[in-house]
């Protein structure tokens, strides 16, 4: 960490060590508005206003486009890029165009004002795919990911490729210590199998079977391998997936009503997913209860320190938040007697 930024921690602890001058001069302005007979405000009422000013949300325009997209704090800016049907920057000379559909991306790469990011393209019926069709898993499925390199400074594009192509349904996935994306196929296709979409379509168009976790990496077209799934870590309905940094060790979800699996894949090399592993499935152990009697891998599994630490941060926070906002109507008030 550079510095000159400041960690989630540390501002809290900035917050916190100036809080108690804020609730000081908050208590001053109290008493003055008293004398005209206004009455400090109850705890839940400073809590309710708090949760007022977080969700005083302002109309702000796009600094790409110029266009309404999103309503934030004031103070607050933003950039869109890498839409829909732009050409993608860097290509195989196919011309080929961003796809729609855009799901689950995660920051690859970061670099002073630069940073890359990969994002999943969730397309689900059968179509040929977007771009590096010489190295797409299968040549009759559209969806992937793309890679858009960005100047947060600028909020320019500085570039964009597709990262992985020929795949189906990528929903979401995760990304990896390593600095790869991995991206997971939301649709089971067996081999051979034709499916029928919601029009009654049939979806004849696929060549291989889906249901795969993919690992994107940056610049893949510099290897010129096709892209191949992760079979080890199985064929389901893949989505995210989180990995241990220490043991490698990666830790996956499904989406499959009803029947959904909580997964542990144990690579047989940290770091290279590609050699394979063992694939585990979390076991509910005596009773149907799910919020007891969980053995998730036989690990104890205590409730995260994390978590509750977070809790009471948000605790501190919207107390700040309410402070801060009472200062500003009891000085006002204070000015205008």
């Amino acid at each position: 960490m550079r510095n000159n930024e400041l960690s989630r921690r540390g501002f809290l602890s900035a917050a916190l060590r100036h809080s108690a001058a804020l609730a000081a001069s908050s208590m001053t302005f109290s008493l003055l508005t008293g004398c005209n007979g206004a009455s400090r405000p109850s705890q839940g009422a400073r809590a309710g206003a708090a949760r007022e000013s977080l969700s005083l949300l302002h109309e702000t325009l796009d600094q790409s486009t110029g266009l309404p997209l999103l309503k934030l704090p004031k103070g607050f800016r933003y950039f869109s890029f890498g839409w829909a049907g732009e050409t993608l920057a860097v290509d195989t000379g196919e011309n080929a165009v961003i796809p729609s559909a855009a799901d689950g991306m995660g920051l690859i790469r970061y670099n002073g004002e630069r940073a890359s990011l990969i994002r999943n393209q969730e397309i689900w019926d059968d179509r040929p795919a977007f771009a590096n069709r010489a190295l797409a898993y299968d040549e009759g499925a559209g969806g992937g990911a793309v890679q858009l390199d960005i100047d947060l400074k600028s909020g320019k594009l500085l570039g964009s490729r597709a990262n992985l192509t020929g795949t189906n349904a990528n929903c979401s996935g995760g990304v990896t210590p390593w600095g790869s994306w991995l991206s997971g196929e939301e649709q089971v296709v067996a081999r051979g199998e034709v499916l029928v979409d919601s029009s009654g379509r049939s979806m004849s168009g696929f060549t291989k079977p889906h249901g795969f976790m993919f690992e994107a990496s940056l610049n893949p077209i510099s290897t010129g391998q096709r892209y191949t799934p992760l079979t080890a870590m199985g064929q389901m309905r893949h989505e995210a997936a989180a990995i241990d940094a220490q043991s490698g060790v990666v830790y996956l979800t499904e989406d499959n009503q009803p029947a959904a699996g909580f997964y542990r894949f144990t690579p047989r090399s940290a770091g290279k997913l590609g050699e394979g592993g063992t694939l585990d499935m979390l076991a509910v152990e005596s009773t149907q209860e799910l919020r007891r009697g969980l053995g998730i891998f036989r690990i104890d599994h205590p409730l995260s320190k994390e978590i509750q630490n977070l809790e009471k941060d948000i605790e501190q926070l919207e107390l700040i938040w309410t402070m801060a906002k009472e200062w500003d109507e009891n000085y006002n008030k204070w000015k205008s007697t």
